[in-house]
């Protein structure tokens, strides 16, 4: 069971990166294209500065401050998450290691002892990949979360500026 969860997570993380991966590639191509289109009205302004797209202009730094504000809070909310989920990790250890003394200092035999110890080794790999597991996903939310809101504007920008 724990195998089968393991591997749901394993895809998960993986439908995940690609996600992040696509959404990083359209955010490349919109903003290129905004980039572009701006310069090009930026450029025709300096022409005809009374003639020139001021709303375009003005939208500009609004927006950036709006998907940093978005971004922000986002990752502000990921961090918390964090956060959370380490102190839980780390009281999880905290308990298995007092466990782990308790159970050695019961030993009665070399055989029990061993026993213990390969217990330990095998439940401190199997916590290993687990919080391993758990800080890729971590990394791929943060990201997720920081490129979302930048996203979203670039590509609203691209839609808008096409037309």
């Amino acid at each position: 069971m724990r195998r089968k969860r393991a591997l749901q997570k394993t895809a998960t993380i993986a439908y995940s990166a690609g996600r992040s991966a696509i959404a990083t590639a359209e955010l490349s191509a919109a903003a290129g294209q905004v980039i572009a289109r701006r310069m090009a009205l930026g450029v025709s302004a300096l022409a005809d500065p009374l003639g020139a797209d001021h709303a375009e202009f003005g939208r500009m730094v609004p927006e950036k401050v709006d998907a940093l504000t978005s971004a922000s809070t986002a990752m502000a909310k990921v961090s918390l998450a964090m956060v959370g989920e380490s102190a839980r990790r780390s009281a999880d250890d905290a308990m298995q290691a007092s466990r782990a003394m308790v159970d050695l200092a019961l030993c009665r035999s070399p055989a029990a002892f061993m026993a213990i110890q390969n217990r330990l080794a095998q439940s401190w790999l199997t916590q290993s990949y687990a919080q391993s597991i758990a800080l890729w996903a971590t990394g791929l939310r943060f990201h997720e979360a920081a490129m979302a809101p930048y996203h979203r504007a670039a590509i609203r920008n691209a839609r808008r500026l096409s037309k």
